[in-house]
């Protein structure tokens, strides 16, 4: 659903959004690059298991024979992650030379120590996230005063409604 969202022309199957819990379901099995209407392009990589080096090397053999070994790479994780997985992904994706981070679901999350973690231990520059469900609209430039906001406001289970 958010490349579907990036790009209206691009029309992936995808199951419905949840009612209960406003996400889209995985329908997609095998690689495949989009190009996108503002001169970039999106590569979806269902299934690839990052901590297998094996298969991250084949991405790069593939970026390589298309041409976009010199591409610039942003590494797109879900800020919901377990902070550990968190952790381990740059290094796990170094051989793919990301040069940004961009976090989803950032609006999913309260316990934003793995985010930070990651930010700073990866030396990457977080470069945008998204706020909401309403891709594209909600991708948004992380600026620190966002940032040190959501980190001075009390945890909260999302169940919880704010005070």
């Amino acid at each position: 659903t958010l490349i579907n969202s990036l790009d209206p022309k691009i029309n992936i199957k995808t199951l419905p959004i949840s009612d209960s819990n406003l996400t889209g379901q995985h329908t997609t099995t095998f690689s495949e690059m989009y190009d996108l209407n503002f001169d970039s392009k999106i590569i979806d990589t269902p299934g690839i298991n990052v901590f297998n080096t094996a298969q991250v090397t084949a991405l790069k053999k593939r970026l390589e024979t298309i041409g976009l070994q010199n591409a610039t790479v942003h590494l797109v994780l879900p800020a919901s992650l377990n902070p550990l997985e968190m952790a381990a992904m740059p290094a796990a994706l170094a051989a793919l030379h990301p040069s940004t981070i961009l976090f989803t679901k950032f609006d999913e999350t309260t316990y934003l120590g793995g985010l930070t973690n990651v930010a700073i231990t990866s030396g990457l520059k977080v470069c945008y996230i998204t706020d909401g469900t309403a891709v594209p609209d909600d991708i948004v430039e992380l600026d620190a005063s966002m940032l040190a906001e959501k980190l001075m406001r009390k945890p909260r289970l999302p169940w919880e409604r704010e005070a």
